[in-house]
């Protein structure tokens, strides 16, 4: 008899003993799904808040490299908003591409130099705060710019034309 109730005490032991690792193991593996979840969330955060001023510099950057060496690039001020303007002078008419932060967004807005149009008329391209932009001397230019969320980003562009237009 005494040897029964041994055998059924050590049964309980082991039962508990696998309960409990197994509820240890569970808990673990929720709390690594809640904690891969959180750091996903953030990681998805960072990018999409950063997405819009690396597209915007993106952006910039691209098109002053498409006009470099076929005209001149400068920033201008029309009604009263700092303006970059890439002038394509390469063919017979003279084309004006112009990018600026308008109502919200950084706009383009690309017609012939002799059009005269409103800078609502532009494109919208992507939604900013805040557009700085300057040159800082001739062919380096400086933009900043400011995302709803309040990041901000810069970058320095040389052109290496300088305005010179090349056949």
């Amino acid at each position: 008899m005494m040897k029964l109730r041994r055998e059924n005490e050590q049964h309980t032991i082991d039962t508990v003993f696998t309960l409990s690792l197994l509820c240890v193991f569970a808990a673990t593996a929720l709390l690594s799904v809640i904690l891969g979840a959180r750091i996903y969330r953030q990681v998805v955060t960072d990018t999409q808040n950063h997405y819009t001023n690396r597209t915007a510099l993106n952006y910039i950057s691209e098109k002053i490299r498409q006009q470099d060496g076929q005209g001149s690039i400068s920033v201008e001020i029309q009604e009263n908003v700092p303006v970059l303007t890439m002038r394509d002078t390469s063919s017979e008419s003279s084309y004006v591409t112009r990018l600026y932060l308008y109502d919200g967004y950084l706009k383009e807005l690309y017609s012939r130099e002799e059009d005269v149009l409103s800078l609502s008329s532009g494109q919208n391209i992507v939604e900013l705060s805040s557009l700085f932009m300057e040159e800082v001397t001739p062919g380096l230019f400086h933009f900043q710019v400011t995302d709803e969320t309040g990041n901000t980003e810069e970058l320095y562009l040389t052109v290496s034309s300088l305005g010179e237009v090349t056949s």
